[in-house]
């Protein structure tokens, strides 16, 4: 298995699959949703542009539709076709970064990205966001973020307890691969 840098690694997930968009945001992925495309395409086939965005952009197309997994496959894309019945974030976020090649996602280097537009999240001083988040997290957070393309300001806040136990275990699986690999390596 190639490991890649974790910046090098892009996707463009389907619009069906809006949860793992925003999640492999948070990880810090450089991630198009197909849904944001959708507003500004005024063409036939939606599916072609995806694919070729993908393809001009050098993408990993992330689906659960099973005709554009197979055009995908025709035309050289690298796609990760995501089972009907994926309910369990970790293993699906796991197998996506596996299949990818991928040994840490890039929030464990401090890249972090707006899970709403895929801008990158940049550091801004606790003063210069008083007025634009609750006083309760004012008070109470220290690290704030925004967004260099919509503006949102972002904090570690209660929600962050949930991303972090996501992060540690996606490490631990992406570890345990990476272990298994170097064992198979070892056998050949």
């Amino acid at each position: 298995m190639v490991t890649h840098m974790t910046s090098e690694v892009k996707f463009i997930v389907d619009e069906m699959l809006g949860n793992i968009a925003r999640w492999l945001r948070i990880l810090g992925f450089d991630t198009i949703y197909a849904r944001d495309l959708r507003v500004s395409y005024n063409g036939k086939s939606f599916d072609t542009y995806l694919l070729r965005i993908a393809i001009l952009e050098k993408r990993i197309l992330i689906t659960r539709d099973k005709e554009i997994v197979q055009r995908a496959k025709h035309y050289g894309v690298k796609v990760i076709s995501i089972l009907q019945n994926s309910k369990d974030i970790v293993t699906t976020l796991g197998d996506i970064l596996i299949k990818s090649g991928v040994s840490h996602p890039p929030v464990n280097y401090g890249i972090l990205r707006c899970p709403i537009c895929n801008g990158i999240l940049r550091p801004i001083a606790k003063e210069n966001v008083k007025t634009l988040v609750p006083e309760k997290s004012w008070r109470f957070a220290e690290e704030f973020f925004k967004c260099s393309n919509c503006g949102k300001i972002y904090w570690k806040g209660s929600h962050w307890r949930k991303i972090s136990k996501v992060i540690k275990s996606l490490s631990e699986i992406l570890s345990k691969n990476s272990d298994h690999s170097i064992k198979d390596k070892q056998k050949n």
